[in-house]
């Protein structure tokens, strides 16, 4: 008999390896899990480069809370993210995702903190409601996480299993991470929109994202990157704002 995504999620509160070795990679832990809410820790944000942890934590409740919603049989992949970074986030990070609507798509947002309660990034989410094919595979965390390469308007890295989702692909919010990198947006005070064209396989290729200035004014700047998996296919497009001020 098919599980509900919402039963899952509650017995991984007490049983990590139920999550997906994205979360498991970073040592994601859920805290609190019922219809609508989703509350889950990151012990340490040094796991990842700066703005990962969040990214990557947030991107794991944003789609969460929506199944907390679906029908035993029903799975979500996201579709666009939207992140509004306050600090880099250190130290060990929480993150309250709630569920704003739900029909054909899911819509989602999620509070990430520091241990002190200040705020690191709000994030919201637009999930597609799609049909499972079935029980999540079981997959090994890697302790490699997020090997990020940055170049000048570039940002690379492996798509390695231990940053899978369940679908066997690249996490989104890893994939975001080195959007963010690419457009040199990990500073904090910026505006990031990723939107998810195709999945990455996490077949240990590299998959590149490559930056392009938009504006560069004396108070704001903007940019719009593509990341690209190893054949060359177009997988996410990001857009980031900085405000520079006076």
């Amino acid at each position: 008999m098919p599980v509900s995504t919402l039963d899952r999620l509650r017995a991984a509160v007490t049983d990590p390896t139920r999550l997906a070795p994205a979360s498991r990679t970073v040592g994601a832990r859920l805290v609190e899990v019922e219809p609508g809410l989703v509350v889950a820790g990151l012990p340490s944000a040094e796991v990842l480069p700066p703005l990962g942890a969040a990214l990557v934590l947030a991107d794991f409740l944003l789609g969460a809370v929506v199944g907390t919603g679906l029908a035993p049989g029903q799975r979500v992949s996201t579709l666009s993210l939207h992140a509004s970074v306050h600090a880099p986030g250190t130290g060990a990070l929480t993150a309250t995702a709630r569920l704003g609507h739900l029909g054909a798509t899911g819509v989602s947002t999620a509070e990430v903190c520091a241990a002190d309660g200040s705020p690191v990034a709000t994030l919201s989410s637009r999930c597609a409601v799609l049909p499972a094919a079935g029980p999540p595979p079981v997959a090994e965390s890697s302790p490699a996480a997020l090997a990020l390469r940055v170049t000048p308007g570039a940002a690379s890295a492996t798509a390695d299993p231990g940053l899978a989702n369940f679908g066997s692909t690249v996490q989104g919010g890893v994939l975001a991470t080195v959007l963010a990198h690419a457009l040199d947006a990990a500073a904090g005070g910026v505006e990031l929109d990723v939107t998810f064209v195709r999945p990455v396989p996490t077949d240990g290729t590299v998959f590149t994202a490559r930056a392009t200035p938009v504006h560069a004014g004396s108070r704001f700047t903007a940019g719009r990157a593509e990341l690209h998996d190893a054949r060359g296919r177009l997988a996410a497009v990001g857009a980031a704002g900085r405000w520079i001020g006076s």
